[in-house]
């Protein structure tokens, strides 16, 4: 196949679990990362904690695919320290893909 992307995760996905079944409200899709990143170890997860984190970082995993967003509202504040700013303060390349509504259905 060659090299595996983030678009081709995705794209995988999106064939599986169809957006058009998430709520209108629901966050799915890709919420940080470059779609055209290089994939080689993918960690699947409920939420995106900071354990999760540590194991994405500790296998070498460019993507992470949870069934919770990130955020499913806007947030305030990201500010390092805070659980919504832990994703974007770490500095690791993992990109994160959500499916949860589109999952469930």
């Amino acid at each position: 196949m060659g090299v595996l992307r983030v678009r081709d995760i995705a794209g995988w996905l999106e064939d599986a679990y169809p957006s058009a079944l998430a709520e209108d409200w629901d966050r799915v899709g890709l919420s940080v990362g470059d779609p055209d990143a290089q994939v080689d170890a993918v960690v699947l997860s409920v939420d995106v904690t900071d354990a999760v984190l540590a194991e994405a970082k500790r296998v070498g995993a460019q993507l992470i695919v949870s069934h919770h967003p990130l955020l499913l509202r806007g947030c305030a504040c990201g500010a390092r320290g805070r659980p919504e700013g832990a994703p974007a303060h770490r500095g690791d390349p993992v990109g994160n893909r959500c499916r949860q509504r589109a999952y469930q259905r």
